[in-house]
């Protein structure tokens, strides 16, 4: 499985799979295919509505127009730049467009994107770009600076949780440990139930926990920081940072 490694704003390198050829083929066919769905249910009411209306020819054009065609020509851009990166097709495979950073891509490289993408498609040079290239960009990744990663699966449903739970990170919120970017979900899912824990114990369990931690991460608490606001810093730090790429 390819791999691309990501500086993030706060030069947090994270290592994050590549979208295969065949996954961003898939999500492309999908798209695809919801789009001919939508154009045959949208002309079917149009012709039904002009028929029943006795509609002119310039008037069913127009609405074929507004209702089918623009819709399908935009689909791509607008659900890229405004649903971080994911396409419905994308959303299915568990991809989505992103930075060079990790973050959603702006609306001018969705638009680069999208103005390349008929290129890529009718001439197959986005095919052929993709499987020359070690991170399988198409012409309009190239052009706009973009590559398609792979979400990670359940971080985000985590997250959601623990944001609920011990409602962290803010948007203002900066981190203080940029090893914490290293921990895998399991790791700071030990931490979270080992901070939930209500056993006699847990004061016991938490000092193990957070020594083993800054073993591991090779970090130190702020002065004066008990093992308890420790491990909350060590999980703010990386829901925040699993937030960059993922979400």
């Amino acid at each position: 499985m390819a791999k691309t490694k990501i500086t993030t704003g706060q030069y947090v390198n994270i290592v994050q799979p590549i979208a295969s050829v065949g996954e961003r083929i898939t999500a492309q066919l999908v798209d695809f295919l919801i789009l001919s769905l939508y154009s045959s249910f949208v002309s079917s009411i149009v012709l039904f509505a002009g028929a029943a209306f006795q509609a002119q020819d310039s008037t069913l054009v127009v609405l074929f127009f507004l209702f089918s065609i623009l819709p399908d020509w935009l689909y791509q851009p607008l659900l890229e730049a405004f649903n971080k990166g994911r396409t419905l097709g994308k959303m299915m495979m568990g991809i989505k467009v992103a930075d060079t950073d990790g973050s959603s891509p702006s609306i001018g490289k969705v638009i680069i994107r999208w103005l390349l993408l008929t290129v890529d498609v009718i001439f197959l040079l986005g095919l052929i770009s993709m499987v020359c290239t070690r991170k399988n960009l198409r012409l309009g990744d190239l052009a706009a600076g973009t590559i398609v990663i792979k979400v990670k699966k359940g971080t985000h449903v985590e997250r959601n949780e623990m944001l609920r739970e011990f409602g962290f990170v803010a948007e203002q919120y900066r981190p203080f440990y940029r090893s914490v970017a290293r921990l895998t979900s399991g790791q700071a899912g030990l931490i979270s139930k080992t901070l939930a824990l209500k056993s006699p114990s847990r004061d016991l369990y938490l000092n193990k926990l957070a020594d083993k931690v800054m073993h591991t991460l090779r970090i130190l608490p702020a002065q004066g920081a008990t093992a308890q606001q420790f491990l909350f810093a060590v999980l703010n730090d990386y829901y925040y940072y699993s937030s960059i790429v993922e979400m």
